[in-house]
């Protein structure tokens, strides 16, 4: 048969709508010249980029996006291949029409490092999985600006980003913006002109504790609201992260560590809540505890460590508050210095809930000068061990609880006291009250005098000695004493 008969056979069965397995060159051709209504056709992407191959039939067509919102000037080089749409992963159910077009894909925002197989599905972008940073920068501004902020990138190292520092980012930021990290920095920042301004160092989005990346210096904010997450911040030279002045604020999986002062300051009635957090290191020259709270000041921490500090892991200073919950506070404090786990004096309160305080330098709660301590559930509160150190006769031991100058400490419900090695449970002088009730357990002795009032509550569990013997009242250690041992 010749060429020509070939050829004329073939336009006939085409005509009837049949079709033919022809060998060679004809084969090659059915394969990169596929025709249909509404499908993407390798002219309609520059450079080959998908190519029939790449597809699976109605894979993406008109039904899937609108007005031919893909086309050949708006994906670039390989961007999208067949790698990444192979096996249905994106297949008509996925897409809403128009939802791929030039906004999002400008810029090649969506490359191969951001879809793998089965990555992209309908139950992902509907939940908030494809996050922010995915996205070109011309669509994280238009949903910022509908949310009320825009995200600004900081790249220290110059590499990429929309600022090479933290700083810039913070003065160019107005409203509930939101700075992301590339990189390290080293700086001191602070802020005082944008209100509801969130740092984050969670540039992989994976949101661990202390995030991607690090910065060496210092955070100060002044009369602001802010919010710090993902983010580790080290070795500054004051304390780490510092809320000043009807601060409210929020601290996520942040490590503050290795400052000269304290991990974290709130100060002149600041506010914040901390979750899922850590404070270690702290206090290596001045005055450091993990948390230190002043001058009115409140804060609730939840799920968060406080150790290893010079001074104390939490300090309530001056008329402030805290409330602690399922935390930490291990190893603060230098002995001699009379330094705890929880410190508070100076018309100050603590309530605590599922904490464990222990090793700390001379107690695991410090509560005095008119402040209240009160464990409501779950603490487990243990001395510094300490072998050598008789309590009953030297008032210096580590101690689980001390109390003294007319502070009030209460612990109830499943919480435990211990005394540690040396069996010292507590101290309790200088007008001071000790209760503990509602089922708590107290191992150790306590020691009271100077018109101190011990109170067991019969509910309690208390294996030790009451140095002011089983009397109501006796006058043997530095003055009145009262003592009410399982009373009701």
């Amino acid at each position: 048969m010749t060429k020509e008969s070939t050829f004329t056979l073939g336009l006939a069965i085409a005509a009837l709508g049949l079709t033919v397995a022809v060998p060679g060159t004809t084969l090659a051709q059915l394969a990169t010249d596929v025709q249909c209504v509404g499908c993407v056709q390798s002219s309609d992407i520059e450079d080959g980029t998908i190519s029939p191959l790449d597809l699976i039939p109605g894979s993406i067509n008109t039904n899937t996006i609108a007005n031919l919102s893909i086309t050949g000037n708006k994906i670039s080089g390989g961007a999208v291949t067949g790698a990444k749409i192979a096996n249905s992963t994106i297949s008509p159910a996925k897409l809403i029409p128009g939802s791929i077009n030039t906004t999002t894909l400008a810029n090649s925002s969506v490359t191969g490092n951001k879809i793998a197989d089965g990555v992209v599905t309908s139950s992902k972008i509907t939940n908030g999985t494809v996050l922010l940073e995915d996205l070109n920068q011309e669509v994280i501004d238009a949903i910022n600006a509908a949310a009320g902020g825009a995200t600004h990138t900081v790249d220290c190292v110059g590499a990429t980003g929309d600022f090479t520092s933290i700083q810039d980012a913070v003065d160019a930021s107005s409203g509930a913006d939101r700075i992301l990290l590339l990189s390290d920095c080293a700086e001191d920042v602070v802020i005082v002109g944008a209100m509801g301004l969130t740092i984050s160092g969670d540039e992989d989005g994976n949101m661990n504790l202390g995030g991607d990346h690090t910065l060496t210096g210092t955070i100060f904010v002044d009369n602001r609201t802010a919010i710090l997450e993902y983010l580790t911040v080290q070795n500054g030279t004051g304390p780490g992260i510092w809320f000043d002045g009807a601060v409210i604020g929020f601290l996520n999986n942040v490590v503050s560590t290795g400052h000269n002062g304290s991990g974290f300051l709130l100060n002149l009635a600041s506010i914040a809540g901390v979750v899922d957090s850590s404070f270690t290191g702290n206090g290596t020259v001045d005055y450091g505890a993990g948390i230190e709270v002043a001058n009115g000041s409140s804060v609730r921490v939840i799920n968060s460590t406080m150790s290893n500090n010079g001074d104390d892991g939490i300090g309530v200073f001056r008329d402030s508050f805290a409330y602690v919950t399922g935390s930490t506070l291990n190893s603060n404090g230098v002995f001699v210095d009379f330094n705890a786990g929880f410190q508070i004096a100076h018309h100050s309160s603590v309530r605590s809930r599922d904490n464990t305080a222990t090793g700390n330098g001379y107690a695991a709660v410090e509560v005095g000068a008119q402040s209240f301590f009160r464990s409501d559930n779950g603490d487990t509160l243990t001395a510094a061990d300490d072998g050598g150190c008789d309590f009953l006769n030297n008032f210096n031991c580590p101690v689980g609880i001390d109390i003294y100058r007319q502070g009030y400490a209460e612990v109830r419900g499943t919480s435990t006291l211990n005394g540690g090695v040396q069996g010292a449970a507590a101290s309790v002088f200088h007008q001071s009250l000790f209760e503990f009730r509602g089922g708590a357990t107290v191992n150790g002795d306590i020691a009271a005098g100077g018109l101190a009032y011990v109170r067991a509550r019969s509910d309690s569990v208390f294996n030790g000695v009451m140095d002011c013997n089983t009397d109501n009242t006796s006058g043997t250690m530095f003055g009145l004493t009262i003592c009410r041992d399982q009373a009701p």
